[in-house]
């Protein structure tokens, strides 16, 4: 099951952020007509190839000094980016804001370049991941494009110059897409004591996620993560038992009826995919949890 964080942040520094449309034209570290970008006219295979396979490409561009625009990478590629960073200096790129919150970049010997992201992004009021990469040093650059976005890669580096090897680093350019927007769902599983004292669970009701399963999650139900009440039900029936609230900050409440006393409860957040790109039913004892004895337990809800 694939672990994520709830993203439960405001606005993004979005001042570093601006348009697709955006021209830059800084005219610093012109170079040989080798790796004059200005002087092309159509994409030049390049290297370092990066570690995950990805070619990267020297594409034509009004900048004689070999800065790209994310603009200009989408009419190379004949592609659509969502939404544009700035560029960053080699010097900004361990300053605080310098990339959205969520992205992690690093450069080691001040040449290769690596990022990660543990999901997509929120820039404003949406999420995003990597379309692609530009790569600039000395006079040249070297765009990474990743067909339907990125999460990660490494291994990135301007192109290779008169040394033998990639030219220093002088800025970096990320380019965004949209990730598809996915609704989060939730699940519960209580452990309780019946009315005879016996140590037996109860279930989100809702429709099945697992509906081709022969064990206990056949009668898990899930209901879409919204502020609301549904029922706790006995596995296999509609009886109700309890009933569950998922607040207004997100956090879960579920309460036994009568003298019912719960032991406890775990709470699954996140999306009909994550829950169910598993072999057999899910690990639901790793899902965020309460275990104090009580008839109600309240649970800060993590998305998976």
């Amino acid at each position: 099951m694939k672990k994520t964080r709830l993203i439960l942040g405001g606005l993004l520094f979005a001042a570093i952020l601006g348009s697709c449309d955006k021209d830059l034209k800084d005219k610093d570290n012109f170079g040989p007509a080798s790796l004059n970008n200005g002087a092309l006219a159509t994409n030049v295979a390049s290297t370092p190839v990066s570690d995950d396979g990805i070619i990267p490409y020297i594409i034509p561009g009004a900048n004689n000094g070999g800065n790209r625009t994310c603009a200009e990478v989408a009419e190379a590629f004949d592609a659509t980016f969502d939404y544009c960073g700035n560029k960053v200096d080699y010097g900004n790129i361990n300053m605080p804001g310098a990339f959205p919150h969520g992205l992690e970049v690093t450069v080691t010997m001040g040449k290769y370049v690596a990022f990660t992201m543990d999901d997509c992004v929120k820039i404003g009021d949406y999420y995003y991941k990597v379309g692609a990469v530009i790569v600039k040093g000395s006079s040249a650059a070297n765009v990474y494009f990743y067909p339907g976005g990125t999460l990660g890669d490494s291994g990135l580096a301007a192109p290779i110059n008169s040394s033998g090897t990639p030219a220093g680093l002088s800025n970096l350019t990320f380019c965004y897409i949209l990730c598809e927007e996915e609704e989060n769902i939730i699940a519960i599983k209580s452990w309780y004591y019946n009315a005879q004292g016996a140590h037996v669970y109860c279930l989100s009701s809702g429709p099945s996620a697992f509906p081709g399963s022969s064990d206990w999650c056949w009668n898990l139900g899930y209901q879409d993560y919204t502020p609301g009440t549904f029922d706790m039900v006995i596995p296999g029936t509609t009886t109700k038992v309890g009933q569950a609230t998922v607040e207004s900050d997100g956090d879960v409440t579920v309460k036994m009826d009568g003298g019912l006393i719960l032991d406890a409860t775990y709470v699954f957040v996140g999306t009909m995919e994550d829950l169910t790109n598993i072999s057999g039913c899910p690990v639901y004892t790793s899902w965020p949890s309460e275990l104090v004895n009580g008839n109600s337990q309240t649970v800060e809800a993590s998305q998976f």
